[in-house]
């Protein structure tokens, strides 16, 4: 899959990265940070990137993931994918279209997470029969960044 970030993202590797803004906007900190921690070693595996405003230095920054998973037991098709977008996050506003030439969604939603209120910005791709490509952009509640739908219209799966 390929992304573009915006002038002021850089890449992260937040498994390695201690700074307390890092840790702070994916959730590395708490009683669920090292299940968190687990989750992302996983998806480093899988090829997953992480990338985050570099000119926010302290609280959560924007903050992003992107890469391709299988679907697992709820499945990869699209419907299930936005049933599980619903379950999620169940203000979701979901919005179909296309991405690289496949059907997929673009879900904004609010959220309450154990780290605080975020607002987000995810957009799924069913690329196989049990595997879809992803890219998930976060931020405190509220303050999701104009840049938010750039990237998400960059992002196309392989």
């Amino acid at each position: 899959m390929t992304i573009r970030l915006p002038p002021g993202w850089k890449r992260v590797d937040p498994l390695q990265d201690g700074s307390p803004v890092v840790r702070a906007s994916f959730g590395l900190d708490g009683d669920t940070g090292p299940l968190i921690r687990n989750l992302m070693r996983r998806q480093a595996r899988q090829g997953t990137v992480f990338a985050i405003d570099a000119s926010v230095t302290n609280g959560m920054a924007p903050h992003l993931s992107a890469g391709c998973d299988k679907g697992g037991v709820i499945g990869a098709a699209l419907d299930q994918l936005k049933r599980k977008q619903r379950a999620l996050a169940p203000n979701s506003r979901i919005t179909d279209l296309t991405v690289g030439g496949k059907p997929g969604f673009k879900a904004a939603y609010d959220s309450a997470k154990r780290s605080g209120p975020v607002s987000g910005l995810t957009v799924r791709v069913p690329v196989a029969a049990d595997r879809f490509c992803f890219v998930d952009i976060e931020a405190a509640q509220g303050a999701l960044p104009s840049q938010a739908e750039g990237i998400a219209t960059s992002f196309k799966p392989a």
